[in-house]
C-alpha cells in the first residue's frame, strides 16, 4: 500500500457506511483500536480476527499486516534485503538467503499525525494488549499515589473521596477552611509523588510512564484547591513535561514538542526556572529527532540563558547536559570546532558530580561517542561508549540501549561484525522489555545499516531478518 492511498480497512468501513464509532461496536473492539489499523498502527491478534469476521475478509485484505515489515520513515534509505525467501551463490559460492524489498511488506511511520487525546487512548489499549491485568495498572497508579501516604489521614480520606468521585475538582464544603500547614503538607507530598515518578521514568516503558503522568494530573486536580496558583502551575509543567517524555519515547515527536511548550508556558506562569529550562531541553531532543538540529540550538540556547547565574548543583548538571546535546547538534551541522569546545564546557561543569539519571559522566561519554560516531572516528567513539556503559546501572534501561545502540555501529563499521551483532542483540532484549516505539525505530535504522556495511553477509541477513520477524511478533 502507498502513502497517501486509502487504507483497506477505511475502504470496506465507508463501503458500510459505517464511522469509527459505528465499526467499533458492530465488530466489538475498541474505537482507538479501528483508528490505529486504519493508521497502520498494530492491533492485537484478537482485534484483527474480529475485524476479519465482521467484513469476512482476510487480514491482507483488510490491510491489518501492513505494519509487519519496518517502522521505517521516508527519509529512511530502503533496506533492500531482509526477508528470507530462499537461497542464492555469493560471488565465492557461498550459498546466501535470497531476500524480498522490505518496502514490499509494508511500513509504519514513527511520527504520525495523531492527535495527544488518540495517543492517550492508544497507550491504554497497548496495556490491554499486552494483556496487563488490573493489578498490573494499578501497580502503576500506586507510583502517582505514594506521595499522599505521608498525609494526615483526614486530608488523605479528603482526596481518596474527591478521586472518587465525578468531580474533575475537588470542591470542599461551605465553611471548611484550609489551613497554612494543610497547603504545605499537600505540596510537599504531591512534589514526593513527581519526583518518584521521574524516577520511575527512568526504568518503566512509555506507555507505563504515560499511564502514571495521566494519573498524576488527576491527582493534581484534586489537590489544586490546597495550592497556591504558583505551586499548581509549578507541579503542572513537571508533570506535563514527564507526559511529553513518555510521548517522545512512543515516537510521538511532534506531540511531545507541543506538549513541552504547554509545560513551559505553565512554568513560565508559576515562575518555575527549572521546569522552564526542563522544557526547553526536551523541545531540542525532540526537535533534534525530527531532523531540525539548528532548531534543537535554539531551545538549548534559550535555555542556556534562562540558567545565567545559577550555581546550585542541579542548575550546573542541567548547563553540562545542555551544553552535551548542543555539541551533538553541532556535530550533525558539521560545526566541530563549537561541538568540541560545548563537549569541554560540558565535562569542566560535571567536575566533582556523581552518577544521575539525568545527565552524569556516563551520559557524556555516551554523547562524545556519538559526535565521533559522526566524524567517523570510530575507534574514539567505541571507546567512549564502552566507558559509558560500564558506569551505567543495568535499572537505566534506555540509557543502556541509547549507549548500546551507537556502539554496535561503531563495531560495524570498524568492521568488527560479530561485536556489533551482540552488542545488537543486548539493544534488542532490552527494547523488547519497555516497548518504547522510538528506540524500536533506531533498532532498524541499525539494520539497515548493517545490511549496507555487510552486503553479501550470510550471518548479517539472518540476523537482520530474525530481529524483523521478533518485531512483527511483538506488535
Amino acid at each position: 500500500m502507498k502513502r497517501g492511498d486509502a487504507h483497506p480497512l477505511r475502504t470496506a468501513r465507508c463501503q458500510h457506511n459505517l464511522t469509527i464509532e459505528g465499526l467499533a461496536e458492530k465488530a466489538k473492539v475498541g474505537a482507538s483500536t479501528v483508528w490505529r489499523a486504519e493508521h497502520n498502527y498494530p492491533i492485537n491478534a484478537e482485534s484483527r480476527r474480529r475485524l476479519c469476521a465482521y467484513f469476512n475478509m482476510t487480514p491482507q485484505a483488510l490491510g491489518l499486516l501492513q505494519h509487519i515489515g519496518s517502522y521505517a520513515t521516508v527519509e529512511q534509505p530502503p533496506l533492500t534485503e531482509c526477508v528470507f525467501t530462499g537461497a542464492s551463490s555469493s560471488d565465492d559460492g557461498e550459498e546466501l538467503p535470497v531476500t524480498q524489498p522490505l518496502e514490499d511488506i509494508g511500513q509504519i511511520s514513527t511520527q504520525p499525525d495523531q492527535p495527544e487525546s488518540e495517543f492517550a487512548a492508544n497507550s491504554l489499549d497497548a496495556l490491554l494488549d499486552a494483556h496487563w491485568t488490573l493489578d498490573a495498572v494499578l501497580d502503576s497508579l500506586r507510583i502517582a499515589l505514594q506521595g499522599i501516604q505521608s498525609l494526615p489521614v483526614r486530608l488523605q480520606q479528603t482526596l481518596l473521596l474527591g478521586m472518587l468521585s465525578r468531580m474533575d475538582t475537588l470542591v470542599l464544603p461551605d465553611g471548611r477552611r484550609i489551613s497554612a500547614t494543610e497547603r504545605h503538607q499537600v505540596k510537599e507530598a504531591l512534589g514526593a509523588s513527581i519526583a518518584q515518578c521521574w524516577q520511575f521514568f527512568h526504568t518503566a516503558s512509555p506507555t507505563q510512564v504515560f499511564l502514571v503522568g495521566q494519573g498524576l494530573l488527576h491527582l493534581l486536580e484534586q489537590t489544586r484547591v490546597f495550592l497556591y496558583p504558583a505551586d499548581y502551575q509549578s507541579f503542572y509543567a513537571a508533570i506535563t513535561n514527564l507526559i511529553g517524555s513518555a510521548s517522545f519515547f512512543q515516537g510521538f515527536y511532534d506531540v511531545a514538542l507541543q506538549t513541552h511548550k504547554r509545560a513551559f508556558r505553565a512554568a513560565q506562569e508559576g515562575a518555575d526556572l527549572w521546569n522552564e529550562t526542563q522544557s526547553l531541553n526536551w523541545q531540542a531532543i525532540a526537535a533534534n529527532s525530527s531532523n531540525r538540529p539548528a532548531e534543537a540550538v535554539q531551545y538549548i540556547e534559550a535555555a542556556l540563558h534562562l540558567l545565567e547565574g545559577q550555581e546550585e548543583q542541579d542548575y550546573q548538571r542541567l548547563r553540562a547536559h545542555l551544553c552535551a546535546d548542543w555539541a551533538y547538534n553541532a556535530s550533525i551541522l558539521g560545526e566541530q570546532t563549537v561541538a568540541r569546545a560545548r563537549l569541554d564546557d560540558s565535562v569542566r561543569l560535571l567536575d566533582n558530580l556523581g552518577p544521575n539519571e539525568e545527565f552524569d559522566l556516563a551520559r557524556w561519554h555516551q554523547l562524545v561517542g556519538d559526535c565521533m560516531l559522526l566524524n567517523r572516528q570510530y575507534t574514539p567513539a567505541i571507546s567512549h561508549l564502552e566507558r559509558s556503559l560500564a558506569r551505567l546501572p543495568q535499572q537505566w534501561v534506555s540509557r543502556r540501549i541509547l549507549t548500546l545502540l551507537p556502539l554496535a555501529r561503531a563495531y560495524a563499521y570498524q568492521q568488527e561484525r560479530d561485536m556489533s551483532i551482540e552488542t545488537a542483540e543486548q539493544a534488542a532484549s532490552a527494547i523488547q522489555s519497555i516497548g518504547s516505539v522510538m528506540l524500536t525505530q533506531r533498532f532498524i535504522e541499525y539494520l539497515h545499516m548493517l545490511v549496507e556495511v555487510f552486503p553479501r553477509d550470510k550471518i548479517v541477513h539472518r540476523f537482520v531478518a530474525g530481529s524483523l520477524h521478533q518485531i512483527a511478533q511483538k506488535n
